[in-house]
């Protein structure tokens, strides 16, 4: 069976070439910006009709992320596109996967959204870091980094880690917290403790503990690997414990061991997987 790509402005979405009905994924990755579909390509081998969202630094999109406000209309756009889409079946529900900035994103979608079914997020943070986020016209702030809390590593690579603060669980979401007590879907939080670009895992705990205040904390669930590192990617990916972040144009410290961040990456796909199965009704799975 072979991969379909149809190409719609900025966006990517790969499925699985049948004549069947598919459940739909919107794949979101990080700050580093443009267009990834490897994980859409992979998710697409299981079944998926997945759609790789780009949002900024990808064709017509914004390159100067200076001044970049994110606004959810976007993702709502695209959310629309895609169970529009002939191949899928919006009775389904839609489901959403993201890492660090794209699982921000995702949780705002989804607190937005009843028919977001799933979410998976790899590395969530529990705020809004970096770009102010519009919310439906009301412009919800971002926490900043702070300068003098960055630390070197190797002379080289900025660890921002200690850079971001995890916010009260019941801070105003008009001062950047992001409102999970309002994600119905069941949600898959995955970590590691060696992460040196954020306070995971804390980030995950405060977003349990939003959703356990709220009745919705058997919805929730937190894995979090000893050791792994920021970027936990697909399985078999080499760790990536700096990068030289594009868009910033400075090295950063994602962190991460090597033996212990390819465990994670393995097990995390396998539960990624297993999560997304459980919770898409009328998933129908087709393998390449």
């Amino acid at each position: 069976m072979n991969l379909l790509l149809l190409l719609h402005r900025v966006n990517k979405i790969i499925k699985c070439l049948t004549n069947s009905y598919f459940s739909g994924i919107i794949e979101l990755k990080g700050s580093t910006g443009g267009l990834d579909e490897l994980k859409a390509a992979l998710l697409a081998s299981r079944g998926f009709a997945t759609l790789a969202l780009a949002y900024f630094g990808y064709d017509d999109l914004p390159h100067d992320i200076s001044s970049l406000i994110l606004d959810v209309d976007y993702f709502e756009e695209a959310a629309d596109w895609l169970l529009r889409h002939p191949q899928v079946n919006s009775n389904f529900g839609l489901g959403l996967v993201g890492i660090s900035l794209g699982a921000e994103m995702a949780m705002h979608l989804a607190a937005l959204r009843k028919d977001v079914k799933v979410v998976v997020c790899n590395s969530p943070p529990q705020l809004n870091v970096l770009f102010p986020v519009n919310v439906k016209g009301k412009i919800c702030k971002c926490q900043e980094i702070q300068p003098n809390l960055i630390k070197i590593e190797d002379n080289v690579s900025l660890v921002l880690r200690d850079c971001f603060s995890p916010v009260p669980v019941d801070q105003d979401i008009s001062e950047g917290r992001i409102p999970v007590e309002n994600i119905d879907a069941p949600m898959l939080l995955l970590c590691g403790a060696g992460d040196k670009n954020m306070s995971q895992p804390e980030y995950c705990w405060r977003i349990h503990e939003t959703m356990e205040n709220h009745g919705k904390g058997s919805q929730c669930s937190v894995v979090v690997y000893p050791d792994a590192g920021h970027v936990i990617d697909v399985p078999y990916f080499p760790n990536i414990p700096q990068v030289f972040h594009g868009q910033y144009k400075v090295y950063v410290a994602y962190g991460g061991e090597t033996k212990a961040h390819a465990y994670a990456q393995i097990d995390a796909w396998c539960k990624t997987l297993q999560f997304l199965q459980k919770n898409f009704v009328g998933l129908q799975t087709a393998y390449l």
